[in-house]
């Protein structure tokens, strides 16, 4: 798949570490905070309807960690960020949605 990217190092956990250009942005943005603890890359869905340019980023809060389900113009990947809380996520992808032009829901 053309824009998968691999990303290692002691944040980043799961049974792989690939990662879609637009979730590997994020990730590096995200690992640079010192509460995110971990990070794990989830499988990447491929071929979808195309966006347009209507990138977004959903969260969903499991307790345990933000569920980050990132949505490119044809591919999506959910990614979990362990050691954040549902609003520090939102200021933080906040932030960063708004400098990138992405949607952001929760």
């Amino acid at each position: 798949m053309a824009g998968r990217i691999s990303l290692s190092g002691k944040k980043y956990g799961g049974t792989h570490s690939s990662y879609t250009k637009m979730a590997g942005d994020l990730v590096r943005e995200l690992v640079q905070y010192p509460e995110v603890k971990k990070i794990s890359a989830g499988i990447i869905k491929t071929n979808l309807p195309n966006l347009r340019g209507n990138k977004r980023i959903k969260i969903v809060d499991e307790g345990a960690c933000l569920l980050l389900r990132i949505r490119g113009n044809i591919s999506m990947q959910e990614v979990r960020v362990y050691g954040i809380s549902m609003e520090t996520g939102i200021a933080i992808l906040g932030d960063y949605a708004q400098v990138h032009n992405i949607q952001l829901r929760w």
